[in-house]
């Protein structure tokens, strides 16, 4: 069953079972799905989909329209994936919060790294590390 939100006659959001479940396991609210369905700054997601976030500048105009701020700033990071039917937006799911600005997604390995290994060697040629990221001769 999908649970249906009027916003104004253009705007319509359904928020799928899938979707109110997840916002409910990552601590978002039903409004807060809403405004990130209507508000958020969108990025192409897989398929016809989009991937929509409030950002800092979505909080910042959502404040210049008369939200309150600290509900601007709760809403920071989140996170929805919609698609858009003749029907309305279809709210898909909900994604894990990027309130840190990072997105999720798999672990890499970093291509340039120092290892344990690369201190023997900066040792064996008496070179030092320094702040920039560059290296010296040790004096």
């Amino acid at each position: 069953m999908l649970m249906k939100r009027t916003i104004s006659r253009e705007d319509e959001i359904v928020i799928s079972e899938h979707a109110k479940r997840r916002a409910q396991q990552r601590g978002v609210p039903v409004n807060g799905v809403v405004i990130a369905a209507l508000h958020g700054e969108v990025l192409r997601a897989i398929g016809a989909s989009e991937r929509r976030t409030v950002t800092r500048k979505v909080t910042a105009k959502l404040q210049e329209q008369g939200m309150a701020p600290s509900l601007a700033e709760s809403l920071l990071g989140t996170v929805v994936i919609t698609k858009d039917r003749p029907d309305g937006r279809h709210v898909v799911t909900v994604r894990p919060s990027e309130r840190s600005g990072r997105r999720r997604g798999g672990v890499h390995k970093p291509k340039h790294g120092r290892s344990d290994r690369s201190k023997g060697f900066m040792e064996a040629f008496g070179l030092v590390a320094i702040p920039n990221g560059n290296f010296a001769l040790a004096a």
